[in-house]
């Protein structure tokens, strides 16, 4: 089959998330220290699920972002679009870094 898993589903990739990328550290008073914010384009799904966070805690996912850019980390920070009926910026519950044939395929976030 010709092309990439990932060329098939560009068209669904309408909306534009900004991600600050988690540095690995925190300031003087405890706070994750991010990187400078880039433009991802994503695919938002609206759905609920239950999933398991960092912590191994379950807890309700609402939304889903699918994007093709990664790996991300489960403590980035992401700045959803204006048309976004929730927080501008949702806590990330867990982060799935999909591999496809031994190499990165994709990006699940779940909010």
């Amino acid at each position: 089959m010709p092309g990439s898993f990932a060329s098939h589903f560009t068209d669904w990739m309408v909306s534009i998330v900004t991600r600050e990328p988690w540095l690995g550290t925190y300031d003087n008073y405890g706070q994750p220290q991010f990187g400078p914010p880039q433009s991802v384009q994503c695919y938002l799904e609206d759905r609920v699920r239950m999933v398991r966070d960092s912590n191994g805690n379950e807890k309700a996912s609402t939304t889903t972002l699918y994007c093709f850019a990664g790996p991300f980390d489960v403590h980035d920070r992401f700045t959803m679009p204006p048309s976004f009926k929730g927080p501008s910026k949702p806590p990330v519950l867990t982060v799935s870094n999909v591999n496809d044939k031994n190499e990165f395929s994709h990006s699940e976030v779940y909010l």
